[in-house]
């Protein structure tokens, strides 16, 4: 390895090792106008490695044959937490897989069931599990018995007819004769997968190549030989990514491309970043668009870095209704470095079909701004209204996040 990174070749897996001490693992989301592929490719040099993430369930199998899919449409199986904050996706199935995550220090990484918890600053849950991570912080290989939070000492699989069973969803490892058999499907099949070993502070991105000799359970014993505590596996075949230095060892079928939603990325940590946190309190509704008496539709998206953080949402609004944001979790984080620039926007439609006078809504103006290190203050923080000529008054805050 040089300066902490290294790249290995073993057979039919390659392997980036990163260390600790010079890299992370963060979530790479992709944005609504853009390709997966090049969500990687628009990386800069301080990401030297990408794979994509959790696994799509059957309502996302042929998204994008027409095109670029918008993120928000796409549910990946498992909820994400970026920069500490819940991206919600669908959290029901994300019960029934794993997640790989690691805390706001880059320290600690584990391999779990369920979500990311709470306490996880940057993971991603629908995910499937080589090495479990214990409560005690010790490895468990996948396929070697259950074990429960309850009770350690019970080890029978719940039915296999039920997976969403209560037992199921205590067993913190799955080893039914169906997650058994699931470890020896992938073999010949492209698949990225992820570990980490906390006794060496190493980080691992591997591509296995659609070759004979990739399953699973082989990878899981060579990382366990290794000295790896955890370890996952992202979803394969035709959504299998892998980018070293921006370079493509695998590419995802293009319909593949235009849907998935978000993926790993190995970033340096040596460079200096900033983590800034826009968040939208509230909006003072000055005149709907619509002539008094009348009810507005106002359709809105808010965006952090052009990435939408949340569905656009449609509010009925009137003369003086104020539309709370806080309690819908309008709120983006954003990681910059001392040269970039942070911005964000609120965009709203009036998408109101018609009103009493027969008059046409009028168009509401977007409310747009940017921010940089030299501003004053740095970065914009503090909190802020902006009045849109008579339409609304927008409330927000910009919070610059201790490192």
């Amino acid at each position: 390895m040089a300066d902490g990174f290294g790249f290995f070749e073993d057979g039919p897996f390659s392997y980036v090792l990163l260390s600790m001490v010079n890299y992370r693992v963060d979530i790479l989301l992709r944005e609504r106008s853009e390709t997966f592929c090049h969500a990687i490719e628009r990386q800069d040099g301080d990401a030297r490695v990408a794979v994509n993430g959790q696994l799509f369930g059957p309502r996302n199998l042929m998204m994008g044959l027409g095109g670029v899919v918008d993120p928000m449409e796409v549910e990946g199986e498992g909820q994400l937490r970026v920069g500490g904050t819940l991206r919600e996706e669908n959290s029901v199935a994300g019960k029934t897989r794993f997640y790989f995550g690691r805390n706001r220090a880059a320290n600690v990484y584990e391999v779990k069931a369920g979500n990311p918890s709470s306490s996880t600053h940057e993971g991603m849950g629908g995910l499937g599990a080589l090495i479990m991570t214990r409560a005690d912080g010790t490895a468990v290989p996948m396929g070697v018995g259950n074990l429960y939070s309850t009770s350690r000492d019970t080890n029978d699989p719940p039915p296999f007819s039920d997976e969403t069973d209560a037992r199921w969803l205590e067993c913190t490892q799955r080893n039914s004769l169906h997650f058994a058999d699931f470890m020896k499907t992938e073999q010949g099949t492209a698949y990225g997968a992820l570990a980490a070993s906390h006794s060496q502070r190493l980080l691992a991105f591997i591509f296995a190549k659609p070759e004979d000799g990739n399953d699973l359970a082989t990878l899981r014993d060579k990382l366990l030989d290794a000295g790896f505590d955890c370890a996952c596996f992202t979803d394969g075949a035709s959504s299998a990514t892998f980018a070293v230095d921006r370079h493509f060892l695998q590419r995802p079928t293009s319909f593949r491309d235009n849907s998935i939603e978000a993926g790993f990325v190995g970033l340096l940590v040596s460079a200096r970043r900033t983590r800034v946190r826009v968040t939208f309190r509230s909006i003072d509704v000055l005149d709907p668009g619509v002539d008094v008496g009348d009810e507005a539709i106002w359709s809105i998206v808010a965006t952090v870095r052009n990435s939408p953080i949340a569905p656009p949402s449609e509010f009925t609004v009137t003369f003086g209704t104020v539309i709370d944001l806080i309690d819908l979790g309008w709120t983006g984080v954003a990681d910059l470095k001392d040269d970039d620039l942070l911005e964000f926007a609120l965009v709203i439609d009036n998408v109101t079909p018609a009103t009493l006078s027969g008059v046409a809504p009028a168009s509401i103006p977007p409310t747009r701004d940017s921010a940089r290190l030299d501003s004053t203050p740095a970065w914009g923080e503090g909190s802020w209204s902006q009045e849109k000529g008579e339409f609304y008054r927008i409330h927000y805050t910009i919070e610059v996040l201790p490192p």
